[in-house]
């Protein structure tokens, strides 16, 4: 590790959790005083979050005993032994962490189809897509296992590309805010989103995603930059599309929408045909 990576890494290490829990805040905030849906209740809105933020401190729990530091190990290993593309170019910092970047980025993106395409991944996901009242607390919203398995992925990519650990974390801080804006139920100017989207994924083009239209859930995949849906074809603008609702019409049904029905949602709908 050189110097400007153990300088970076001891400046942001921990800033992710709080990058994340300032930015659910403040969105939360800004949606009691810009709602798309002001019909519901604080009430309602509370119930909502309660039963996110559970799913969420779930996966935390199961990521602690079964990964604990395990990605900022892999990637202390991977540079320590010169494992990895970047190590055996013998890279400079700022150009891992560009590179590193962008195909962080580019493998969720391909994570994200995957989860869509591969039933039992799909299974997993739909947790997160059953959500029918999108608000900022929905990036919290995630089965234990589908995070088990996206985690175990990114340690593949570190490894196989020698991504420092702090890259992976500047990159969650960059993307943290971003994710919490795509399902905020906030109005956002078209003329602002329009601009955006042209570079990042905006928040009009990630509730698309969250139709339970298929034609509209399986576009969009990406989580920072735009390019990679308008390369592989997935890409929708969101103007073309009617207001559409949200979440999974399988799903629907109260008795899916609480902790327990969240958490055993996965073996549980395996057989419905109609997901």
């Amino acid at each position: 590790m050189d110097t400007l990576e153990a300088q970076v890494l001891q400046t942001v290490y921990g800033w992710d959790l709080w990058v994340l829990l300032a930015s659910i805040v403040l969105i939360w905030l800004a949606e009691s005083i810009w709602p798309i849906h002001p019909e519901r209740t604080l009430m309602a809105r509370v119930r909502h979050f309660g039963v996110n933020l559970s799913m969420w401190i779930g996966v935390i729990v199961v990521l602690s005993l079964m990964f604990g530091n395990v990605t900022q190990n892999a990637g202390l290993v991977s540079a320590h032994l010169g494992i990895g593309l970047f190590n055996l170019l013998e890279f400079p910092f700022w150009l891992k962490a560009v590179l590193g970047f962008v195909i962080l980025d580019f493998g969720d993106f391909l994570f994200h189809r995957l989860s869509h395409n591969v039933r039992w991944m799909w299974l997993l996901h739909s947790v997160h897509h059953s959500d029918t009242q999108i608000d900022t607390s929905t990036i919290l919203r995630n089965h234990p296992l589908h995070f088990v398995v996206i985690l175990a992925c990114k340690i593949v990519v570190i490894v196989a590309f020698g991504i420092p650990f702090v890259v992976m974390i500047l990159r969650d801080i960059a993307w943290l805010p971003l994710a919490t804006l795509h399902h905020a139920a906030i109005r956002i100017p078209t003329r602002v989103d329009r601009a955006l989207r042209h570079v990042f994924v905006t928040p009009s083009m990630h509730r698309l995603h969250h139709s339970p239209n298929a034609e509209y859930t399986n576009c969009n995949y990406g989580s920072v930059f735009s390019l990679w849906d308008r390369l592989y074809g997935s890409y929708r603008n969101p103007e073309e599309a009617p207001r559409q609702p949200y979440g999974l019409s399988a799903l629907s049904a109260p008795s899916w929408q609480s902790f327990w029905g969240l958490l055993k949602m996965p073996f549980a709908a395996r057989k419905l045909p109609n997901l």
